[in-house]
Order: structure tokens, then C-alpha cells, then sequence
């Protein structure tokens, strides 16, 4: 989005000096011409980073960041007040969005300094007409609501799994109860079956009266509290993990981390599944449909899943020979 605001006045300059006579052409033409479209342009530069922020977060902070981008959202087009009282009340989820009462003024619309001051000078020097400017507003207002109502319908803001996962974040576990760590443990029986429970909640609770002394300050560093970026929560359990009880061999931390372990690996979100998907997609197409998910496919999707560079992939001597073994066996077979 960055360069293509760069490269905006570039292009401008280049449609207005050609005449070309196909369409497409024209409707380019049009496009870069309207001083509008670099106000689109700079209003979604603005609000994008509210997104792809949030994607950057794990499970254990995944619930809180969704509900930190839904408030963001709101605070662009809602009146604060009208939030706040939803943050004390039933919240914001059943706050009243679409009630254009709620509604900050078009000036109060948090659009980016740079897009409203450009709109302002637009304005002032007659590019565009008032009507134009109360386009681009409501607009704007249509964009946000659209993004607060697929935030509502499709993301987990109630999931009961990752209002529990919360426990793992180091800042926030005073705010957790040994309830969170127990969710887990009911949940995977098969996993935590034999643990010793009363082990587990003793342990949870030194976890929670650990002081940030006890944290040495290259594990600090390397959690980057100090950060904007999300923490690095398996450099913390890590230290924790061989953290021992004073005077003594034996761990801290034993129970607890085998629960900390695996509820770090439940996997945020599919993507990997989707790239197989595509992956099998890619090689099983209408002209090898035969192809059987338990026999050569399957061959083939674990050997392009489990190499990292297939195109500089070299077979070692020892798979070369059982493959002329196999071919041998397979042409005198079918002889």
C-alpha cells in the first residue's frame, strides 16, 4: 500500500499525458484523474495496520488482541463515551454500532491525519464538492461497520479455549485463575490423565507469585517485554522449564510446563492444512485423477512437504538403488 501511494502521482502524470482509445485505458484514466482515489488510498493505509497487527499474535494473546481491535474499530467511528459505557456494561459486543446516534460527527472520523488534512485541502481549493467529501465519509462509516460486523460473525471473541490460554502470557498471570489451567487438563484427558492435580495448582501458584527478579534479564531480552512486538513466550517456559526448587534438584515448574507445552502447540489457525490442500489440488489434476490419497500421492506429498528445497533436492545414493530395485521388480511383475 506504501508504494502504491508513491507510485500514485507517477501514474497520474502518465494517464493524463496518453490518449489511448481502448477501455480499459479510459477507465484507468478516469480512476487516477478523480482526486478521490488518493484519498481511498490513503484512508486504507491508515486502517490496514489494524489488521495485520492482530495477525501477528498466538493463541495465548489471540483473544485479547481481537477484542483490543474490535475497541479500535468502534473508537474510529463510535462515540467514546457510547464505548466506554459498553466496556462497563454487557460489552462491546452488544454495543449498538449501527445506530448512526452513536455515531461520531464526520470531522471527529479517525480516517489518518494525512488523508483528512487531504481532504480538507481538497475542499478548500474546489477539486471536490461537499457532496463528494459526504460520500467519501459515509463510505468510510460503510467500511468500518462492514469490518466490526465480519469480526462479530466470524472471529472466536467468546472462545472458551483461548480465554483460558490466557494464563501462559507471564504479564497476565495474576489475572488467571488455576481454573484456566485446569480447562486444559479436562479438556486432553488422554494427555493429562495421570497428573497429579494438587502438584499442579501448587505450582501454578508460584508461577503466579513469581517475582520479575527471578526472571534473569537475558530472559527478559530475549521475551521482549520491552517490545511493541508480541512476546516470545517459548523463551520464558524454556527458562521455566529447567527452573529448580531452592536447594534442591528436583524442578519447579514439571507439571505446569507439561500443560504450558501443549497448549502452545494448538495450532491458531489452518494454514498449514490449506497448503496441503493445495498441495494435493496442484497434483492431482483431470489428467491424473486416478491418483490414490493412500499410495502415490501420498508418496508425494510427504516428500515435497518434508524438503525444504526440492528444486536443489539431490537423492542420496542408498534411495537411488532401492528405486532401480523397485522399478525392476515392478517391470518384471507386469511383463
Amino acid at each position: 500500500m506504501q508504494r502504491a501511494l508513491k507510485l500514485f502521482p507517477s501514474l497520474t502524470s502518465y494517464f493524463r499525458s496518453e490518449s489511448e482509445s481502448q477501455a480499459k485505458f479510459i477507465r484507468l484514466q478516469k480512476v487516477f484523474n478523480d482526486p478521490m482515489s488518493e484519498v481511498y488510498s490513503m484512508f486504507f493505509h491508515s486502517v490496514l495496520p489494524c489488521f495485520t497487527h492482530c495477525n501477528q499474535f498466538l493463541i495465548h494473546v489471540l483473544q485479547p488482541q481481537l477484542m483490543k481491535l474490535l475497541k479500535n474499530l468502534f473508537g474510529k467511528f463510535v462515540k467514546p463515551e457510547i464505548v466506554s459505557q459498553s466496556l462497563k456494561g454487557d460489552g462491546l459486543s452488544s454495543l449498538q454500532f449501527k445506530n448512526s446516534e452513536n455515531h461520531v460527527d464526520k470531522k471527529s472520523l479517525v480516517i489518518g491525519f494525512t488523508t483528512m488534512n487531504n481532504v480538507n485541502t481538497l475542499l478548500r481549493q474546489g477539486s471536490i464538492s461537499l457532496h463528494q467529501q459526504t460520500v467519501f465519509f459515509n463510505a468510510v462509516k460503510a467500511f468500518l461497520m462492514k469490518a466490526v460486523e465480519y469480526l462479530l460473525k466470524w472471529c472466536p471473541l467468546e472462545d472458551e479455549l483461548l480465554n483460558n490460554a490466557t494464563w501462559l502470557d507471564f504479564e497476565h498471570r495474576l489475572q488467571n485463575s488455576f481454573l484456566s489451567v485446569q480447562y486444559f487438563v479436562l479438556k486432553y484427558p488422554t494427555i493429562f490423565g495421570s497428573i497429579n492435580m494438587d502438584k499442579l495448582n501448587e505450582q501454578f501458584l508460584n508461577y503466579q507469585l513469581l517475582s520479575d527478579e527471578q526472571i534473569p534479564k537475558e530472559v527478559k531480552e530475549g521475551i521482549g517485554l520491552e517490545d511493541d512486538d508480541p512476546h516470545r513466550i517459548d523463551v520464558l517456559w524454556g527458562f521455566l522449564r529447567g527452573m529448580k526448587k531452592p536447594g534442591t534438584n528436583s524442578l519447579e515448574f514439571d507439571h505446569l510446563f507439561k500443560v504450558a507445552e501443549a497448549t502452545m502447540t494448538i495450532s491458531h489457525s489452518n494454514a498449514g492444512e490449506e497448503r496441503i490442500l493445495s498441495l494435493i489440488n496442484k497434483n492431482k489434476t483431470p489428467n491424473r485423477s486416478s491418483l490414490k490419497l493412500d499410495g502415490t500421492l501420498s508418496s508425494w506429498i510427504t516428500v515435497k512437504t518434508h524438503i525444504e528445497n526440492p528444486l536443489h533436492w539431490q537423492a542420496s545414493k542408498v534411495l537411488l538403488e532401492k528405486a532401480k530395485k523397485a522399478t525392476r521388480a515392478y517391470n518384471d511383475k507386469h511383463k
